[in-house]
């Protein structure tokens, strides 16, 4: 199962990446609980399907807010919003 799981995801980050050409690919949510062991078998699988430009651009990394993610991205649009308004008023 984790072979078929990471092999899927690894194919999904290189054809993502081979359409943006983005700078990183963040993995979160219990694939990132379960750290490196996972990851590394994504990388190897994305590294075969991604384009060569795009593997040396494109880094494939951790979450580093877990759970915490959502909230710290509504907090920050909260703040976000609220000091674009007082500097309106």
């Amino acid at each position: 199962v984790v072979d078929l799981i990471t092999h899927d995801l690894g194919v999904s980050c290189g054809n993502i990446a081979n359409l943006l050409n983005p700078k990183s690919i963040i993995i979160g949510g219990g694939v990132s609980h379960a750290g490196t062991m996972l990851l590394d078998k994504i990388v190897s699988v994305f590294n075969t399907v991604a384009f060569p430009l795009v593997k040396t651009s494109t880094k494939i990394k951790l979450a580093t807010l877990g759970n915490d993610a959502g909230i710290t991205g509504a907090a920050y649009m909260v703040i976000k919003v609220e000091t674009k308004h007082d500097e309106t008023n």
